[in-house]
């Protein structure tokens, strides 16, 4: 049985992400997620088995990734903010997401992180080697607070979410 892991959500947002490349090598998209090349064909195999990623057209199903991601994120694979700590700004405060909606004090998220630029509160983000690699692709992390929020978010913001992650996807 294969069953989802949220680095198969980062593995299939990488590559929508990057939609403007029509050609890709497991080996491309492995170095610029920072997984193994095994990892990533694991991943978009799992996907694949979820009906989210076409192998034979080598492309998301971005249709099924944004129901999943609208309905199913938030319960297969939450997040519960912790402690105050210092990190990557994450959800609203992603760069490029900041005009969409603002947060305030408390609703400050971020993937903890030493070298991070602001402190709010730690949610663990999808897969860890995003951290590596948010820098290099703001597509890549917008998706990723996008996706944080609808992890998160109250009711409204995950509605206003949706509705920006739809049009990025299209």
């Amino acid at each position: 049985m294969n069953i989802l892991r949220p680095q198969d959500i980062y593995v299939l947002l990488a590559l929508v992400a990057n939609h403007e490349r029509k050609e890709w090598t497991y080996d491309r998209l492995a170095d610029e997620v920072g997984l193994s090349t095994s990892q990533v064909f694991r991943s978009l195999k799992r996907a694949e088995s979820s009906h989210l990623f076409d192998k034979q057209m080598r492309r998301v199903r971005t249709l099924e990734l944004l129901e999943f991601l609208g309905h199913g994120i938030r319960y297969a694979f939450a997040a519960t903010p912790g402690r105050i700590q210092r990190g990557f700004p994450t959800c609203w405060e992603a760069p490029g997401l900041e005009e969409k909606m603002s947060a305030t004090g408390d609703e400050r998220f971020v993937w903890a992180a030493p070298n991070g630029t602001v402190r709010g509160q730690v949610i663990e983000p999808l897969h860890m080697a995003s951290l590596a690699v948010i820098g290099e692709n703001k597509s890549l992390y917008q998706l990723l607070g996008l996706t944080d929020i609808l992890r998160v978010g109250s009711a409204r913001e995950r509605k206003v979410a949706a509705k920006v992650l739809a049009e990025m996807l299209r």
